[in-house]
C-alpha cells in the first residue's frame, strides 16, 4: 500500500475473499470477529469470509454499526470480549492442571 493508491486499490486485498482465506486461514488462536452490519468500507460479507476462513472463529455482528463502534454497541461488544477472554483463561488453566 502506498500514498499514490486510491482507497479502492488499498482495500482490494482486504476485499478479496480468496486472499482472505489464504491469509487468515492459518490463524490457530481462538478468534472473535466483531463486524458492523452497515460497514461501508468492509461490508458484512467480509466478516463472513473471515468467519469462514478462520477455524473455530466466532462472528459477532454489530447491528446498526458501520466501520466504527457507536456507543450503543459498546455493552454488547464488551460483554462478548469478556466472555471470549474468560473462556481462553479457563481453557489455559485446564491445560495446566
Amino acid at each position: 500500500m502506498n500514498a499514490h493508491q486510491s482507497q479502492g486499490e488499498q482495500l482490494q486485498p482486504i476485499n478479496d475473499v480468496e486472499l482472505c482465506v489464504e491469509t487468515f486461514g492459518d490463524i490457530a488462536a481462538p478468534t472473535l470477529v466483531a463486524h458492523g452490519d452497515h460497514d461501508p468500507l468492509l461490508p458484512l460479507p467480509h466478516g463472513k469470509a473471515l468467519r469462514d476462513a478462520i477455524p473455530g472463529v466466532e462472528l459477532m455482528v454489530l447491528e446498526g454499526a458501520g466501520h466504527d463502534l457507536p456507543g450503543r454497541v459498546w455493552d454488547d461488544l464488551v460483554t462478548a470480549l469478556v466472555q471470549h477472554t474468560e473462556a481462553l483463561v479457563e481453557h489455559a488453566e485446564e491445560g495446566r492442571s
